[in-house]
């Protein structure tokens, strides 16, 4: 991906600010891409365009509510579930409309 958007980089466990309730809500998805500038020391992951969950049958609840919670940020182009019970994925990715 880096050869391919550069400028961009990934962070394990970043902390993500959605819209919805974004003064007392931070998710923290498994990885996280951006393109922004890195400002170093910031508590949440600037305008996110790819995140992870990895999905394991004792969060899946959570994660799901994670998952749509990460849609309501505009810069979200994609998001990767991955599961742990069984080879298997997922991704929901933004559409232009």
């Amino acid at each position: 991906m880096a050869e391919r958007m550069p400028g961009c980089h990934v962070v394990t466990a970043p902390g993500v600010q959605p819209r919805v309730r974004s003064s007392r809500n931070l998710r923290i998805p498994d990885l996280g891409v951006t393109c922004a500038a890195d400002e170093g020391g910031l508590r949440t992951l600037p305008d996110p365009i790819l995140l992870v969950e990895i999905l394991s049958p004792g969060n899946e609840a959570e994660t799901w509510e994670n998952v749509w919670t990460y849609t309501t940020l505009p810069s979200v182009r994609e998001i990767l579930m991955l599961r742990t019970a069984g080879a298997g994925a997922e991704l929901l990715r933004r559409q232009t409309d």
